[in-house]
Order: C-alpha cells, then sequence, then structure tokens
C-alpha cells in the first residue's frame, strides 16, 4: 500500500534527537505546502547540514510551540510519527469544511523536548534541497 512505503520512509529518517530550525506555508500552484527546515543527527552525534522536508497536498498545519522554551531545549524534536489513521478531531473538523474525500491523507505528529507540538495533515512529503 501507499501510505505504508510513506510511514517508511517518515519513520526511517530518524526525528528523535533531530532540530527543528524553521517552519513555512507556502502555495504552489494549486498546492498547500508545510516546510519544516531540520538538521538530522548524524550517526556520529554530528548534527548535518540543514535540509527541507516538504508535506505536499496538505490540508491543515497546528503548531502549538513556545520558542523561547525551544530554543532552550536546544530545538530538539522528541518524536515525530506518522499516522494512517486520522484524528477524530480532524475527521469532525474536515466535515465541517466540506473537503471531501479524506482518503490517501496521512497525520504527521512532531513532539519537543520541551512542551509544544505541530500537526499536519498531509497527503506525501520529500526531503532534500531540491524539494525547495
Amino acid at each position: 500500500m501507499v501510505n505504508d512505503n510513506i510511514v517508511e520512509r517518515f519513520d526511517a529518517l530518524g526525528w528523535h534527537d533531530s532540530k527543528l530550525i524553521g517552519v513555512s506555508i507556502r502555495r504552489r500552484g494549486e498546492e498547500e505546502q508545510v516546510c519544516l527546515v531540520t538538521r538530522f543527527q548524524a550517526p556520529t552525534g554530528e548534527y548535518l547540514e540543514p535540509i527541507e522536508v516538504v508535506f505536499s497536498d496538505a490540508h491543515y498545519v497546528h503548531v502549538d510551540v513556545d520558542l523561547v522554551e525551544k530554543r532552550y531545549g536546544s530545538d530538539h524534536v522528541s518524536d515525530a510519527e506518522c499516522h494512517t489513521a486520522l484524528p477524530d478531531w480532524f475527521r469532525s473538523m474536515a466535515v465541517k469544511n466540506r473537503w471531501g474525500s479524506l482518503d490517501g491523507f496521512l497525520h504527521f505528529e512532531f513532539g519537543f523536548a520541551v512542551p509544544g507540538r505541530i500537526d499536519i495533515v498531509a497527503r506525501e512529503f520529500a526531503v532534500g534541497p531540491g524539494t525547495a
């Protein structure tokens, strides 16, 4: 199944202890995108150069992050998960907003070393300098 492949690719990125250094929203043609600029940690413990993770065909983003606390927490992402089942709160909101079918959408959820979270509902994501 296509969604299983996306979940596997997302989980393989090694989000734990990565650093979130930027969040943005943009439109490319008719498509909404959510972009996270992240520094992943190499096996040696060093942080790699910043790279963009772009969530495409995005329908929703919620960012609840205390930026001062994030900085004091060294910008660390404590965990990130990709869910094939959309949360009930999102399904309820989608019905009210008449978004139509939610088939193929995924819930990308991020937690931090300090209080805060980011939720993204999108169909796909891509990583790398070529995604910008």
